[in-house]
């Protein structure tokens, strides 16, 4: 079968990331932390058992052989000042340069080179581990729908908000383990192309609703309207809809593997994962704009066609 995309990894940078974790600032002594003198029983105890971690990807290396089959390998390491067990991460990737709130992302699992077991990092350890995801080991799957250059990152311990997927009652950022620092999560960034071939992959625009994102960027709709839609390589559409207190809505639309998560004027969850294919029912617990969260995928990373969706109001 020929290649679905062809693959050419560049690094933008030296993958080599600065250390930004948890230690003492200007006019401390090297060796202290937290004002604490060296031989200080309270520092080890801080250092040791009381404290944080702070994971920071100081490598990244990315590679393809194959159609959308990606080998990523990082080098994580600790430079808190506490031991922590080493949290999932994202494979984000755009047709836009990153940072970008346009991005689609693939949970990450970790796999050691030795294959051993991941426990955890003490301070001042590091490690380096090959990623994997939907169950495979060593191997990361996307097939993009745009063709062209692309940007990838790896994004260690991301905030899960970002995606509405925190597990909170609202939305709040939320993170899978606590960290001194969450800024320094993220790895250099790299290049590859994607160039369509076959007939797997699905070429597209992005729609006339773009850019929606985020609740922040919402393309606003009507009841009882029926709107067509593509995410295209991204993999959430937000829309924002007006909605009374005590009424009921069906969200109605055309394929089977889009999901609807329903946001109140408060950011709290109204309703999450809802089967828009079988047309789920909600009601509304106040009145005012609520966000629909619109996710596309199918188990192997590839997005789907232009979808049909309709909010519909219940008599």
């Amino acid at each position: 079968m020929p290649a679905l995309i062809r693959v050419s990894v560049v690094l933008l940078a030296a993958a080599a990331l600065s250390a930004c974790g948890g230690g003492g600032g200007g006019g401390v002594p090297a060796g202290v932390a937290n004002g604490a003198l060296p031989n200080d029983p309270s520092q080890e105890e801080d250092t040791e058992e009381g404290g944080v971690p702070d994971f920071v990807i100081t490598s990244v290396a990315a590679s393809s052989d194959t159609s959308a089959q990606f080998h990523i390998k990082v080098t994580i390491e600790n430079n808190g000042t506490g031991t922590g067990p080493i949290p999932g991460a994202w494979f984000v990737t755009s047709a836009e340069q990153l940072p970008s709130v346009n991005y689609h992302h693939i949970p990450l699992s970790w796999r050691s080179e030795d294959g051993e077991d991941i426990d955890s990092l003490a301070p001042g350890e590091s490690i380096e581990l090959s990623a994997g995801a939907y169950g495979m080991v060593g191997d990361v799957y996307f097939l993009p729908e745009q063709d062209g250059l692309h940007y990838g990152q790896v994004w260690l311990n991301p905030d899960l908000s970002l995606r509405y997927a925190n597990p909170e009652d609202r939305v709040e950022t939320s993170h899978e383990i606590e960290e001194l620092d969450y800024t320094n999560n993220q790895s250099e960034v790299f290049t590859y192309q994607a160039v369509p071939s076959g007939n797997y992959f699905h070429t597209c625009e992005p729609d006339r609703h773009e850019p929606n994102d985020s609740t922040d960027s919402p393309a606003f709709i009507d009841v009882g309207v029926t709107y067509s839609a593509d995410t295209c390589d991204d993999d959430i559409d937000v829309f924002a809809v007006q909605m009374e207190a005590g009424q009921s809505y069906q969200l109605k639309q055309s394929d089977e593997e889009v999901y609807f998560t329903v946001i109140g004027p408060d950011m709290r969850y109204v309703a999450r994962s809802l089967s828009s294919y079988i047309g789920d029912l909600m009601t509304a617990e106040t009145s005012g704009v609520h966000h629909i969260v619109v996710s596309r995928e199918n188990a192997w990373g590839r997005l789907l066609d232009e979808y049909d969706f309709t909010v519909i109001e219940l008599q």
